[in-house]
């Protein structure tokens, strides 16, 4: 309904899709992926849904500060 809207929220998942992105560069070359990182993909799938799918829901709270904060998580062990 609102254009506007649909690019500022394209915009914030960009964000955490991004931070995703430069975490599976840690990875590159490594034939496993850690489950941790696995189980962020899902959760930006679930973002998508929470930002343009309100009705649906999601099975558990889900953010881009809380998809940010899990890539740090992963970064930083």
């Amino acid at each position: 309904v609102d254009p506007q809207r649909d690019r500022l929220l394209m915009h914030e998942y960009q964000k955490a899709a991004d931070a995703y992105t430069n975490l599976l560069g840690k990875f590159a070359g490594s034939a496993v992926v850690p489950p941790q990182v696995t189980a962020i993909y899902w959760m930006l799938q679930e973002l998508k849904v929470s930002l343009h799918a309100q009705q649906l829901g999601t099975p558990y709270p889900i953010s881009v500060k809380r998809v940010l904060h899990a890539v740090a998580e992963i970064k930083t062990s």
